[in-house]
């Protein structure tokens, strides 16, 4: 199995100064020529001053270790040969004589479990929504999780969901929960990571756990910087500092808009995709744009951009 933790682990490290740029993915960003740009945001949710964090080794202690061992119900019997020196693998079988694993990797702050489901077994008293909430924060404290720095935004709904129907396609009763799944997202200094899941786990009955991933990186403040101000964010824009993501939005005639306007800007700290490794997290701007292109048309599309000005003092 093609683990996540392998992919992080292989991959190489590319690195620029702390304060400089990250990778943010997209095109710059050029507006028409003198197009009007104005605020229209909130400003409290702007941050004077941000951290940047370095990444430090050996994030996952020997007590961490060994609870992860007892959830997953392995012992040092179960150590298996791992993929790559830097993991940590146990093998065995589960109940229903089905395959099930662990990988740690202590230098990322990483773990994964997975436990082989038999689907011959009759689903039965799957947890609530805030049974398996109150049960992923049992994991998180025995994984040494402060929870003091988890958001407060809990993301449910993460479920399978089984209908049967007749032999007329008519839904036969109500459909039924078979998996249910929760998220956490990890925060600094209020501000939440992107991507933001530092846990994602799935329960099955009796609140058996099917799996689950779990990062929580070994971070320490490195410099700090001022953040910049909502005129600065507007000189970013009009300067085609900031770039353009992938969208969800259409955005058929952007080009044409006479005024741009800023309804929100969301700090967040750049936390890696797929196989990135990273020395630091560093912070960046999300800004949510509204696009006049005349008469009554409106455009809304997101921007990306620095958010770090001047070292604090």
């Amino acid at each position: 199995m093609k683990t996540f933790f392998l992919g992080v682990l292989f991959a190489g490290i590319s690195l620029s100064t702390p304060a400089g740029s990250f990778g943010l993915e997209g095109e710059s960003f050029q507006g028409a020529t003198n197009i009007e740009i104005v605020w229209n945001a909130p400003t409290n949710t702007l941050p004077r001053n941000l951290w940047i964090y370095k990444i430090m080794p050996e994030a996952i202690s020997a007590a961490v270790v060994s609870n992860a061992m007892k959830i997953g119900h392995f012992s040092m019997t179960d150590l298996s040969q791992p993929p790559d020196k830097n993991l940590i693998s146990f093998k065995n079988n589960n109940e229903a004589n089905l395959p099930r694993w662990l990988y740690i990797a202590p230098t990322i702050g990483g773990i994964e479990y997975s436990s082989r489901w038999d689907f011959k077994t009759p689903d039965e008293a799957i947890p609530t929504s805030d049974e398996a909430e109150q049960l992923a924060r049992d994991i998180l404290f025995q994984l040494g999780v402060d929870r003091s720095l988890l958001s407060d935004k809990v993301q449910k709904g993460y479920d399978d969901v089984t209908t049967k129907y007749d032999r007329n396609h008519h839904q036969k009763g109500t459909p039924q929960v078979t998996r249910r799944g929760v998220v956490f997202a990890r925060q600094l200094d209020g501000v939440s990571l992107a991507p933001a899941s530092c846990l994602r786990i799935f329960f099955r009955s009796h609140g058996t756990i099917e799996g689950f991933t779990f990062q929580w990186r070994n971070l320490m403040p490195y410099e700090s910087y001022r953040a910049v101000t909502p005129a600065e964010i507007l000189r970013i824009i009009k300067s085609g500092k900031a770039v353009l993501p992938d969208q969800y939005y259409d955005l058929t005639g952007l080009e044409q808009a006479k005024k741009l306007t800023v309804v929100k800007v969301t700090p967040r700290y750049y936390n890696g995709v797929g196989d990135e490794v990273l020395e630091f997290l560093r912070p960046y701007a999300e800004i949510e744009m509204v696009a006049d292109v005349g008469e009554t048309n409106k455009i809304t599309f997101v921007l990306r951009s620095s958010i770090l000005a001047e070292r604090s003092p």
